[in-house]
């Protein structure tokens, strides 16, 4: 559900329409060559999933398997399980406690013996430090298990966001360097055929060589770069996505540029309701309140419910007459009652926990005002970030047209015979760079606001494709 009101002007309109988008060919014209291939041998790093081959990855795809898969999920999710035990324990502190004692004694001397057994019961009934406060200080551990696990999947969605945009990226840059290369081994052609001819001297010529050679060697770089970047994205999503021969996985999404921006106090306002930050020092400081009222509580009588049971037998002594036979007897009692208990000399000792409770209280108040400042200086500092993309993206516009214009002339030349096949790929791939200019601003405007949302605690209506 939105949080944007309905009612709420944007500040600013995104400059670049969706039909920017189509223009700079985001469909079709920035498209990565793939080879799907067999799957690497090397295991995964999640070891407790079974391995997954990805022949395409979209963004919602890889979100879903950071926050879902991962280690770290699976263990603040039995961090909440433990809470949640701890708390049913605590509570199980009303139910009564039976006991039984069996004891054997031996009288060598008499070499008579005799035996006694107890059963013993108690059941809690009244205190201030018992199975009520202890529950809920169990309780609170549980939201505080519950609101650390969430802030884990934010973060982890946050990684996979951010390593999935400059992988897809590196991608795209991947088809710049692959149609410059092309370009420029054309132009290679026709060259050596002019200096074949004596119209192109040898230093030209060498020139020509040591300017592909270049850009093969900046194509072999991006790609290294790219199968790093890979490399990462497996590792946050525990996808097969490359093996020994290269990159076979291609990564879908479509930016979406048509996104307006609301002001700066609608994001700080949002990131203050929204961040779970402020959520764990406000259970931090429930939490201390709670040791407080625990620790109080110590020196204050406890009643309880006490019973015991008692029986035995015990041999009689060796008669003097051999014919007559020794007589034992038994025993047993029983008793109940109230059992109170009162800690009065550890009432310095709970006084300085209280104390040291109330402190911990306190300073939760003191970090929480410190978490709100720190993300209003965040909001505002990715907020500026994403009005600077806007501005670069609206300048860029212009060029990109301009580009789009001189392909479309170039391609109509080669029609008609009026320039060559190297012309031609050297105003695409001269077309393609501005292109691509322009969508690494698009793409770091939405980094930007994916950044943004999560400074405002994933509170914005976002759309991730």
């Amino acid at each position: 559900m939105s949080v944007i009101p309905p009612n709420s002007p944007p500040e600013r309109d995104f400059p670049v329409a969706k039909n920017f988008v189509r223009s700079v060919c985001l469909a079709s014209v920035l498209s990565f060559s793939c080879m799907a291939t067999a799957p690497r041998p090397t295991q995964l790093p999640f070891k407790e999933t079974v391995e997954r081959v990805a022949k395409t990855l979209s963004l919602r795809q890889a979100i879903h398997a950071a926050t879902t898969l991962h280690p770290a999920i699976k263990s603040a999710n039995i961090s909440v399980d433990i809470s949640e035990i701890s708390e049913k324990a605590a509570w199980s502190g009303f139910l009564p406690t039976v006991g039984i004692t069996a004891n054997v004694y031996g009288d060598k001397t008499s070499g008579t013996s005799q035996f006694d057994t107890a059963i013993t019961g108690n059941q809690y009934l009244i205190g201030f430090a018992g199975p009520r406060q202890k529950a809920a200080q169990a309780n609170i551990d549980t939201k505080i298990a519950a609101l650390s696990k969430d802030v884990t999947v934010q973060q982890r969605r946050a990684m996979a966001e951010d390593v999935f945009l400059q992988t897809w990226l590196k991608q795209e840059e991947h088809t710049l360097w692959e149609k410059q290369f092309a370009a420029s081994s054309e132009a290679l052609k026709l060259k050596k055929r002019l200096h074949d001819t004596g119209l192109l001297t040898d230093a030209d010529y060498e020139s020509a060589i040591s300017q592909t050679a270049d850009i093969e060697t900046s194509l072999a770089s991006n790609k290294d770069e790219l199968q790093a970047l890979i490399s990462e994205l497996e590792d946050i999503t525990g996808y097969t996505l490359s093996d020994d021969n290269g990159v076979f996985c291609k990564l879908n999404w479509q930016p979406e540029v048509d996104i307006p921006l609301q002001p700066l106090s609608f994001y700080i306002s949002t990131a203050l309701e929204q961040r779970l930050e402020l959520e764990l020092n406000k259970a931090a400081r429930e939490r201390a309140l709670a040791d407080e009222k625990f620790a109080a509580g110590k020196i204050l009588p406890t009643l309880s419910a006490t019973g015991q049971y008692t029986f035995g037998y015990a041999p009689g002594s060796t008669p003097t007459d051999p014919t007559l036979a020794a007589e034992g007897s038994t025993k047993n009692s029983f008793f109940a009652g109230l059992q109170a208990s009162w800690n009065i000399l550890d009432a310095s000792q709970s006084k300085l926990e209280a104390e040291a409770a109330r402190a911990r209280a306190l300073k939760s108040s003191t970090d929480r005002e410190i978490s709100k400042k720190k993300i209003t200086k965040e909001v505002k500092k990715i907020h500026s970030d994403l009005k600077i993309a806007q501005k670069r993206t609206r300048a860029l516009e212009a060029q990109l047209r301009a580009s789009q214009e001189g392909l479309k002339l170039s391609q109509a030349l080669n029609l008609t015979g009026m320039n060559t096949e190297a012309d031609l790929c050297a105003a695409d791939a001269s077309s393609y760079k501005t292109q691509f200019s322009c969508l690494s601003q698009v793409v770091n405007f939405q980094r930007s606001y994916f950044a943004l949302n999560a400074a405002c605690g994933y509170g914005l209506d976002t759309v991730t494709t």
